[in-house]
């Protein structure tokens, strides 16, 4: 059995759970409608069981036991070919969503099993703050395949009991950090109480 075809099963029975917790990570997911400039598009969208795909820790296992779920949809600018990965990672406490983030480093990200090519000067860019974020972190890397050169940037950061990612691309250049930094802190609002 081809790995791809392991990871599509992984991903169908990940899937299984309560609708109502289901729905509920979807919904704190961002709009095409929130992102700067024009031309946004939503590509995908998919929820699993947090804790079931991946390398899972305590945090994650005890996500997965309450029956948790992971939210992540995606945008394309069709003005400028950048794309924008919105993912929502529900834990049962803050704390769990704290280590999340200490824990999180790209080579553990759920790679594009499609992409053929290699991650170059991959770095984490300290010190930044954003409203509503606890322990944001960033990071920036290139990757060169078949297509040629592009540019990732992406930040990460607990607000309560979730883990917020955004994950932007594009091939002519780094996204500017102040704009992510605007996207998480709006997404960040949806996660106070």
């Amino acid at each position: 059995m081809s790995p791809t075809t392991v990871r599509r099963g992984q991903l169908l029975l990940a899937k299984l759970g309560s609708r109502s917790k289901k729905n509920a990570a979807i919904a704190s997911l961002i709009d095409a409608s929130e992102l700067p400039g024009t031309g946004w598009v939503q590509r995908s969208q998919n929820a699993w069981r947090t804790g079931t795909l991946g390398k899972s820790g305590p945090a994650g296992k005890r996500a997965h036991d309450e029956g948790l779920f992971t939210a992540v949809r995606s945008f394309e600018q069709t003005t400028t070919g950048s794309w924008l990965v919105d993912q929502v990672t529900k834990f049962v406490s803050p704390e769990d969503a704290l280590l999340a983030v200490r824990e999180f480093s790209v080579s553990t990200m759920w790679a594009n099993p499609r992409f053929t090519g290699a991650h170059l000067d991959e770095q984490e860019t300290p010190g930044f703050e954003v409203s509503g974020g606890d322990s944001v972190r960033a990071f920036e890397w290139r990757t060169e395949g078949p297509d040629g050169i592009a540019f990732m940037r992406l930040i990460c950061s607990a607000v309560g009991p979730a883990w917020i990612l955004v994950n932007s691309y594009r091939t002519d250049r780094f996204w500017n950090w102040d704009e992510l930094a605007r996207i998480l802190a709006q997404h960040s609002s949806k996660h106070h109480d």
